[in-house]
């Protein structure tokens, strides 16, 4: 759509100055360093009569702390399981409460996996042997959050971990590392952090946990 309309892109650039008594008849803005604080000097006006702000979101989870959940500092949604399932046994959590998505339809597949894991909980269907002792996932190298947060110490299906990088990285190699040892490793791909990403673990990849898993992005 930019390319056929036409319409400019500016990165890193914010508006310092918006134009107009009645209504809005320009804005003014400036390139920004990596504090994202506007570089003086770099100033210009844009005449225009819309301004559109897009701010992002933020999980709303008052209820998680009411119910005693505990929260992931990084993305402000409840820590879970594999099978998305908070601290609080019975209680889980999907969609944007969880984590921000850039997709709907992830958002679709992850409220399916937590609804059917909620009815198993329901009937009485726990964990398998094995299942109900957990090992945590962590974020390693150049990766900001993962989620899930904890997997089982067997896995006897694939485990989709969604998890977003902190920095650019144009080719990297994501990592997975037990006991300081790398089990898993990638072929280079590029990475950035506007883009959520999402490998599937396997029992083949993941064997036998004994202890907590790191997830990086390390340059290639």
């Amino acid at each position: 759509c930019l390319d056929d309309f036409d319409i400019p892109l500016r990165l890193s650039t914010t508006v310092i100055e918006i134009l107009g008594k009645n209504r809005l008849t320009g804005v003014v803005v400036a390139g920004v360093d990596q504090q994202m604080q506007p570089i003086a000097g770099t100033e210009s006006r844009i005449d225009c009569d819309t301004l559109l702000l897009s701010v992002g979101l933020i999980p709303e989870n008052d209820l998680s702390v009411k119910a005693g959940i505990a929260l992931n500092q990084a993305t402000n949604g409840p820590l879970v399981d594999n099978r998305l399932q908070t601290n609080a046994p019975g209680i889980f959590a999907c969609g944007n409460v969880l984590h921000v998505h850039d997709l709907a339809d992830n958002v679709t597949l992850e409220a399916q996996r937590a609804g059917a894991q909620a009815a198993n909980f329901a009937r009485g269907a726990g964990p398998a042997d094995g299942e109900a002792r957990m090992h945590k996932l962590l974020p390693g190298a150049n990766v900001r959050y993962t989620v899930p947060n904890y997997l089982p110490q067997r896995i006897n299906e694939k485990i989709g971990v969604f998890f977003r990088v902190s920095r650019p990285i144009t080719d990297g190699c994501l990592q997975i590392t037990h006991r300081g040892e790398a089990i898993f490793r990638s072929r280079p791909a590029s990475y950035r952090p506007g883009i959520m990403n999402k490998i599937a673990l396997t029992g083949k990849m993941i064997a036998h946990l004994e202890d907590d898993l790191f997830l990086s992005v390390e340059e290639a």
